[in-house]
């Protein structure tokens, strides 16, 4: 049994396309059929239906999925403990987080940390879906959350707040001043999240402030609205530590605690928080925001 072969079959069955599996597993979709085709040769049964619209499992292929899954789930235990008991201060750290705190605020202890660890090597990988810890995606969670959940350990580094930003040269030639009042929203050109961040408290919140037709522009996540906001297309709502890094963004409000309640938290899988290198990340951030 080659598991390589499996993981493989495994990626493909989620994906449903060659081009998506080799890009999950990063390898050429030409591997992936490869790979495919020696697997369904060795076992001399189909495993997928190929259509234009994609790879779909045949009834063999669901059988051997189930189990496939129940392995995996045991591998990805058995790599966690030995993980876990690595005492070296070397090797990769995958850390998974949004983009505002792996681009705006994760770097300067990113720059801290590796001269006090130069061998140990951080992997940031950005995406607005945290990987799952548990099956070995990522070894660290850098998420935006108002709790910790049960099954991981870790702890809260810092609170978000979200201020409502505007371009100097926006102010200037609106002649705005800081929005104090509800009435003030109405009086703004806003740029506001779309598509799956949409339904955010603090977007909402925004939404049941502004006038009809003040929505100037929309972005896919709060990296997009930074961006717009700098070209002076109207008001961002931005976590503080994006928008303040901008000497040309103003501060004209502030959307309430209450309303985006959120921190940033540093989390972990129980079998992985005595790795060596692990814990020496997790130590370090702790320190570095007490």
């Amino acid at each position: 049994m080659n598991w390589d072969d499996y993981r493989v079959f495994l990626a493909l069955a989620e994906a449903g396309s060659l081009l998506k599996a080799g890009k999950k597993l990063q390898v050429s979709h030409t591997t992936v059929l490869r790979r495919l085709n020696a697997l369904e040769a060795r076992l001399e049964v189909r495993l997928f239906e190929r259509h234009k619209t994609g790879y779909v499992l045949t009834a063999s292929g669901e059988k051997i999925l189930n189990s496939v899954l129940h392995l995996k789930d045991e591998i990805d235990q058995v790599e966690r403990q030995v993980i876990g008991q690595d005492v070296r201060l070397s090797g990769e750290i995958r850390i998974s987080t949004t983009d505002t705190i792996g681009f705006f605020w994760l770097p300067p202890f990113i720059k801290k940390f590796k001269k006090l660890y130069p061998d140990i090597v951080l992997n940031v990988e950005v995406d607005n879906r945290h990987k799952n810890l548990s099956k070995r995606e990522a070894d660290i969670v850098l998420p935006s959350m108002n709790r910790q959940p049960d099954y991981m350990v870790g702890r809260e580094l810092a609170p978000i707040h979200i201020r409502l930003y505007a371009h100097r040269a926006y102010l200037t030639e609106k002649r705005k001043k800081k929005i104090k009042l509800v009435e003030d929203y109405k009086s703004f050109d806003f740029i506001l999240l779309n598509e799956n961040l949409s339904q955010l408290p603090m977007n909402q919140y925004v939404l049941s402030k502004i006038a009809p037709g003040s929505v100037a522009a929309t972005a896919s996540n709060f990296s997009g609205l930074y961006h717009l906001c700098l070209q002076g297309l109207g008001v961002a709502a931005l976590p503080f530590y994006v928008g303040d890094q901008a000497p040309d963004l103003e501060v004209v409000g502030e959307i309430p605690f209450s309303i985006h309640s959120n921190s940033i938290w540093i989390l972990t899988h129980p079998d992985l928080i005595r790795s060596a290198r692990i814990l020496a990340f997790m130590e370090f951030m702790r320190e570095e925001k007490n």
